[in-house]
């Protein structure tokens, strides 16, 4: 396909376009009485008017609201239609998280402009594009629609942005500010897939989106369903402007175009590669694997995932040895200096000095890198002789069966592997199972290990929101080990492309 093909799709794709049909939509979205799940958008928001920091940007254009630190009173005041006299099951408050923060914040949640304390949001270094939720207690339920909703902060030093409201037709709903009323059932997989293939699974451009984007790529191979096709060309649509070039916002939503803010960066560019080869994506992450990025003093087991995997399919895409080349050497260097002692660690330094002691997602994210780019580069006829491949298959499956000593008899993994009193971490456990899942499917295993994979595909239902998104997850580590060791827990949407990675790989991908 070349790229006057490549945009037709995305200018397709660019209009408001139905992410389920229409009645699938609607039983997530109706106020009938049989609905079990309803979205109260936020009618009416109240807030100071402040600026976006110089230099950043907010996601995708979208609007939004801010809580400003260092008030007396609540100044964020929401409003919401919620039908009069209705009990409803369980009530939550959710909030989108649009900005980079680098602190901790609580923010608490007040009865109108009352001072009836109904909560607090805690919230800790979180990602752009993050949900976060609050249960309203029954007794506050029947008030909340005649009075509204109030925000302060109490904890932190700068203002704190969440995607305002939307209509009830919003196909975003789930990230704006809204109340989720819902029933006490246990969700299912049937909750999952409807939010999943939507727009409400975008995460940020990085290793986040890509996960997202992986996931659904390799359910759209399991099950040839045109729908998440439909839904992968929306999602990177929202990365590009009309002249097809990449505008996004970087970690710290500094505004970039054209550019790989680092290593991090170009695992979304995997899925244009294998879809799209001749996008002019596909030349950047060339260009900067090539001419700026050769050698790195300080390593981490992310660079598996999200650069040598995305070098090993950009290779594939473009027949470019050269690239398939050094895509192994960063999988071999990424092994030499990050695996000893029995264990496997996150990132290490020119001095050789190493941390994050077999920490889940690090773990996953090696192993993921391992096997993807495995995978890619002995499909291809010429670079399946490359010095180096075999052996990346050998340490692959070393991992696997390294990694499946650790795994938990309810099927998951602890958010440090060795280390039971971190807790459970939900993606860490996915991206593990679901480098596992990965290699057996293509036969690399010499074992079926597909009951250890179902405890984990199963272990995970329990901790999805009602309408389908992954929580549990330790949060992204830009708060150090202290944070991951910590026990806090998120919802994170990167989770739900590990966890459609895993089910895609399993013999019923449903």
């Amino acid at each position: 396909m070349d790229r006057r093909d490549f945009l037709k799709a995305f200018s397709a794709t660019s209009a408001a376009i139905p992410l389920v049909s229409a009645d699938a939509f609607s039983a997530y979205s109706s106020h009938s009485k049989n609905t079990r799940l309803v979205y109260h958008p936020a009618t009416q928001i109240t807030a100071m008017d402040i600026e976006v920091p110089e230099g950043k940007r907010l996601p995708f254009g979208w609007t939004a609201f801010a809580v400003k630190p260092g008030t007396e009173d609540p100044l964020v005041h929401l409003s919401f239609d919620l039908e009069g006299g209705v009990a409803y099951p369980s009530l939550r408050l959710r909030l989108c998280s649009v900005m980079d923060i680098r602190e901790e914040m609580l923010i608490e949640v007040y009865l109108g402009s009352t001072s009836e304390l109904i909560g607090t949001f805690d919230i800790r270094y979180p990602i752009v594009i993050q949900v976060f939720e609050l249960a309203i207690p029954p007794e506050f339920h029947k008030r909340v629609g005649r009075e509204g909703l109030s925000l302060k902060m109490v904890k932190g030093g700068t203002p704190a942005w969440f995607l305002s409201g939307g209509t009830a037709n919003a196909t975003n709903q789930l990230l704006t500010a809204h109340l989720l009323s819902h029933s006490t059932d246990k969700p299912t997989l049937n909750n999952f897939f409807p939010s999943f293939y939507s727009i409400n699974s975008i995460q940020q451009f990085g290793w986040m989106e890509g996960c997202v984007l992986d996931g659904l790529y390799d359910m759209y191979k399991s099950t040839a369903n045109p729908l998440v096709k439909r839904v992968i060309d929306q999602h990177l649509a929202m990365f590009f402007d009309e002249h097809q070039r990449l505008s996004y916002e970087g970690p710290r939503s500094q505004i970039l175009y054209d550019q790989i803010y680092g290593i991090e960066c170009p695992l979304p560019i995997t899925v244009i590669a294998k879809l799209y080869p001749d996008h002019p994506a596909v030349d950047l992450l060339i260009s900067y694997c090539l001419d700026v990025l050769r050698e790195e003093s300080n390593l981490t087991t992310e660079g598996c995932y999200t650069l040598a995997y995305p070098m090993a399919e950009a290779a594939v895409a473009r027949n470019h040895q050269e690239l398939a080349e050094l895509a192994i050497h960063h999988l071999l260097i990424r092994s030499d200096r990050l695996v000893r002692n029995g264990h496997i660690y996150q990132r290490g330094t020119s001095d050789s000095m190493v941390s994050f002691e077999s920490w889940a997602r690090g773990v996953a994210w090696y192993m993921q890198g391992l096997v993807r780019s495995w995978m890619a580069l002995h499909n291809h006829s010429e670079f399946r002789a490359l010095p180096g491949l075999e052996t990346i298959k050998r340490l692959y499956l070393s991992s696997v069966e390294w990694a499946l000593q650790y795994q938990q008899k309810n099927g998951l993994w602890h958010c440090y592997l060795a280390k039971p009193e971190t807790g459970y971490d939900t993606s860490g456990s996915l991206g593990i199972a679901a480098a596992i899942a990965f290699g057996q499917k293509n036969g690399i295993l010499s074992a079926d290990v597909t009951k250890q994979l179902e405890k984990t595909k199963n272990a995970v239902k329990p901790y999805l929101t009602p309408d389908g998104m992954v929580s549990g997850t330790a949060q992204s580590n830009k708060g150090g080990e202290e944070l991951q060791k910590s026990g806090y827990r998120v919802i994170s949407s990167y989770a739900s492309g590990l966890y459609a990675q895993l089910i895609a790989s399993l013999p019923d991908p449903r």
